[in-house]
């Protein structure tokens, strides 16, 4: 448990939980991302996250 300054008392679980979950929207982002790596022609050049797949 920790305390916020906002929401007082906070569960590691409340803490923890947010942040995979963020992370696994970047993930389904990147999946979805994926089916147009090869559609985006020039733009791939602007997309870092192309170059990273």
């Amino acid at each position: 448990m920790g305390v916020h300054p906002e929401f007082g008392v906070v569960k590691l679980r409340e803490q923890i939980s947010p942040w995979v979950a963020h992370d696994l929207s970047h993930i389904s982002q990147r999946v979805l991302a994926k089916r147009y790596q090869y559609d985006v022609g020039p733009w791939k050049a602007f997309a870092d996250f192309y170059s990273r797949m």
